[in-house]
């Protein structure tokens, strides 16, 4: 699946750029936990949720064109269960807290939005019942989300779900999760220019990289959190 063509623009990302790009929000979030008392710090927070829309095409891209299925999903897992110590300490002062106000880390909503994806390609959208059996799919996956207590994860299943229903109509697809942006703030809206640009192209990257870095940066925000206490 391609994103929109960017005619008349000079700007065209790969895989990796898009990436890189949703890092960059993403450091913006992590700032934005580290100054939380502060404008800056908001401001920063409120950035960080440009990133998951970003994350939720790259993931449907992921889902189409990887060779091993089963082997994404775990990996998925792996990082979301490794980073989740990390995380509730960085977020709540301890080192597991299910139940905390800032819940689990986004990981487990792409770990679930990938089970999402595979039921969807499995459903179809063949006829009218097939339609509502996807419709009524996404929603359950925004639901499990709400239960399981991740920030920003109903976002993601949604715009998961509407990217690859909509697939074949860009207008629609877009349109669709913009207006979904809006109901959960401003900014998630302004990832939509970013993802439209997609050129379709993977990019030369180790994708591992970015599943141990995610990591990685929770375990240096919660090590800069304890030393700081």
């Amino acid at each position: 699946m391609k994103g929109a063509n960017c005619m008349k623009r000079s700007l065209s990302l790969n895989g990796l750029g898009l990436k890189c790009l949703g890092w960059v929000f993403t450091f913006c979030a992590v700032g934005g936990l580290l100054i939380p008392d502060s404008a800056a710090g908001g401001v920063l927070a409120y950035l960080g949720y440009i990133s998951l829309p970003v994350f939720a095409f790259l993931l449907v891209e992921g889902f189409q064109n990887t060779e091993n299925y089963n082997r994404y999903v775990l990996t998925l897992l792996i990082a979301a269960v490794v980073t989740e110590p990390f995380y509730d300490y960085a977020c709540n002062g301890v080192w597991l807290e299910l139940a905390g106000a800032n819940g689990q880390n986004i990981l487990f909503a792409l770990a679930l939005g990938l089970v999402q994806l595979h039921f969807l390609q499995a459903m179809g959208t063949g006829n009218v019942g097939r339609i509502l059996a996807s419709g009524l799919m996404v929603l359950c996956s925004a639901l499990w989300c709400f239960l399981l207590n991740i920030p920003g994860g109903a976002l993601v299943e949604v715009s998961v779900g509407l990217l690859y229903l909509l697939e074949d109509h860009p207008r629609a697809k877009y349109g669709s999760v913009g207006a979904l942006g809006l109901l959960f703030g401003v900014t998630p809206v302004l990832a939509l220019p970013l993802v439209a640009c997609y050129n379709g192209q993977r990019g030369n990257y180790c994708k591992y990289i970015f599943y141990a870095a995610y990591p990685a940066l929770w375990a240096l925000v919660a090590i800069v959190k304890l030393l700081a206490a």
